[in-house]
Parts: C-alpha cells; sequence; structure tokens
C-alpha cells in the first residue's frame, strides 16, 4: 500500500489522539495502528511524523482508503484549467498529474479522486504527490 507523506503535516494541523474521528470505533483504529506498526514507525523515523496523525488523516481523507473519489482527476484537472479563476494553478496541476502518469505510477483509468484533483490516500494534489509522496513498500 502506497502511503503518501506530507512532510508539512506537522505545520498544517496537530491533531490529538482524542481527536481522532469517530468514524471507526477506537479499537478499530488501534488495529490500523497496529497492523501497520512496522510501516509507520519506518515513516516516522525518517520524517518525524507520528503514525497516529497519519492515521487520522488516511481517515479523514478516504475513510482509511475505502472511497478515494468518483471523478477521473485528469478530467477534473482539465476542466478546472478552463475556469480563468485559477488556470494557471489547474493547468499545472493537470500537467504534473500526466508527468505521474508517464512516469509509469498510475494507469489513467486508475487515476480517480476528487472533483479538485485530489487523489490516493491522502488525497494529494498532483504536484504534492510529485515533491512529497513516497511508496513506502516498494510495490
Amino acid at each position: 500500500m502506497i502511503l503518501g507523506i506530507c512532510l508539512t503535516l506537522l505545520n498544517v494541523c496537530e491533531i490529538a489522539w482524542s481527536e481522532t474521528p469517530s468514524v471507526l470505533a477506537r479499537s478499530a483504529i488501534r488495529e490500523l495502528l497496529n497492523r501497520h506498526r512496522e510501516l509507520l514507525n519506518q515513516i516516522q523515523k525518517e520524517t518525524g511524523i507520528p503514525g497516529h496523525y497519519l492515521v487520522s488523516f488516511w481517515g479523514l481523507e478516504t475513510s482509511y482508503g475505502s472511497h478515494f473519489g468518483d471523478w477521473r482527476i485528469t478530467d477534473s484537472l482539465a476542466t478546472l484549467a478552463c475556469d480563468s479563476r485559477r488556470s494557471t494553478f489547474f493547468t499545472q496541476e493537470l500537467i504534473n498529474a500526466m508527468r505521474i502518469i508517464d512516469a509509469g505510477d498510475i494507469m489513467p483509468e486508475r487515476m480517480i479522486g476528487s472533483w479538485a484533483g485530489a487523489m490516493g490516500h491522502m488525497q494529494f494534489m498532483p504536484s504534492t504527490f510529485l515533491h512529497y509522496a513516497k511508496d513506502m513498500d516498494g510495490d
């Protein structure tokens, strides 16, 4: 499984264990933490980001990988690039999405996500994926 790592995560939000989303019971969240303990420990060692932060964001963004969105990312970004209000931003994001596809990281038909172009377990924009995402299990 790919867990993208946003190195700016700690600067953006401090989520305490007591504020973990109630989407799953605490026992189920603990089970996820235990199941992915080795990976989460490796991520924390490399980045300093505690595993429970990543699991919390994972739950908030995609309900622990159960829903990534229903939109083709390239279609969403191409449409948004035509909106003059943020054309420059979304055009660059579309180009970045094409770079991800061109690198062979994902097939175009599997690149689905939000209407705004966010994708994957952590709902990164393509530029964030290119800068920060890391395949921690080598698949």
